[in-house]
């Protein structure tokens, strides 16, 4: 299958952020794009004290709040699961499952690491969980042994792991799973499909063991699976868009993933990315809110922290920029570019240490740092 998508600040981005920051931002009018200064973020290349490559997962929030991020690093040719810390900048290798390559996706608070390795045989890949305590990679499997693959793309600090596997061979067809450790027996369990559809992945956990993930049938759409519940949700979609997915939640339930919209062009209508936020309070979900600056314009979020800031990236004459959400008191601000050179927000933790990938960082994982002080607001 193929492989994923490939802070301490020395000032907080959001240390006193607030349940008043996610007010108004999101049924306000699309506003002008909200400007900081070029230096508002100091970009730093994740690099060990070895200048070992790493690279940051793009699945979930690889990022936790000691500064642990999830993602991968190169042996020789080969990718191998991995997890940078942001303090010490030292990296840990986690090795594989008796194949070549390896990918992490997720860690949380104990330091155990989640994702996915190829096999010794036949190329097939399973979800792994990797245990900081005894320092070994466990194989997940598959459904009861019958499908040839799986991938684990999130883990809670309860240690409850979330992802996809093929349910039988030869099918390859994913089904969403869910993996609890306290569960009797313990093994992985697929978690139901919303009515109409043929396929799940699971892509996210909160501390409550909320899942969120996209169902897919004759289109996409972002799925809630809430424990106290049998049937999975399908999330409702805002005003003039259509909900094709659900990329993280975080302890508060609210979620965000990819949205699109209908734009024209010259040779007709067309679907455009956009992203939205779902809140739980209200069981409804709004568009950020953003920019449009040409008709290449898209933006696209991929984490949201305990306080609602959201990381990700937005689209503008034809090159990708970190975007953030609700940070400092602004609703949106785009990284401008340094040197012509793109960058990408992929995971947020408590404290608004911010990490991706970028362009100018010679090994591409970046962390985004604020250079200047940073009061949040509403």
């Amino acid at each position: 299958m193929a492989a994923a998508r490939r802070v301490r600040p020395s000032t907080l981005l959001a240390a006193t952020v607030g349940a008043a920051l996610l007010v108004a931002s999101w049924s306000a009018p699309d506003p002008a794009l909200a400007t900081l200064s070029p230096a508002g973020f100091a970009v730093r290349p994740m690099t060990s004290t070895y200048d070992d490559v790493f690279t940051p997962s793009t699945t979930g929030n690889p990022v936790t709040d000691s500064g642990l991020v999830a993602g991968s690093t190169l042996v020789g040719r080969n990718d191998r699961a991995a997890v940078y810390n942001l303090h010490s900048h030292t990296l840990t290798t986690l090795g594989t499952l008796g194949g070549r390559n390896s990918w992490g996706t997720d860690v949380n608070a104990a330091g155990d690491v989640v994702g996915y390795s190829e096999l010794t045989f036949r190329g097939y890949t399973h979800a792994f969980l990797w245990t900081a305590r005894t320092g070994v990679m466990h194989d997940l499997g598959s459904f009861d042994g019958r499908g040839d693959y799986s991938q684990a793309n999130a883990i809670s600090d309860a240690g409850v792991v979330v992802g996809w596997g093929t349910p039988t061979r030869p099918d390859q067809t994913p089904h969403a799973f869910v993996w609890d450790p306290t569960a009797s027996p313990v093994r992985m369990r697929e978690l139901a499909l919303p009515p109409g559809t043929r396929t799940a992945t699971a892509t996210a956990v909160n501390a409550r063991g909320q899942v969120v993930g996209r169902a897919t049938g004759d289109d996409d759409e972002g799925v809630l699976w809430d424990p106290g519940t049998t049937q999975p949700t399908v999330l409702s979609s805002p005003p003039g868009a259509r909900i094709v997915g659900a990329v993280d939640i975080n302890d508060a339930g609210f979620v965000v993933g990819p949205a699109a919209v209908d734009r024209t062009g010259p040779s007709g209508a067309y679907p455009a990315s956009r992203s939205y936020r779902w809140s739980p309070t209200t069981r409804s979900s709004a568009l950020l809110v953003t920019a449009p600056v040409d008709s290449d314009y898209y933006d696209e979020v991929t984490a949201i922290n305990r306080y609602g800031i959201i990381v990700g990236v937005s689209r503008q004459f034809r090159l990708n920029r970190l975007a953030v959400w609700n940070a400092c008191g602004t609703p949106v601000y785009v990284l401008p570019a340094p040197d012509g050179q793109g960058s990408t927000g992929t995971g947020v933790n408590r404290y608004g240490e911010i990490v991706g990938t970028s362009s100018t960082s010679p090994t591409w994982g970046a962390e985004f740092v604020r250079a200047d002080p940073c009061t949040a607001g509403p």
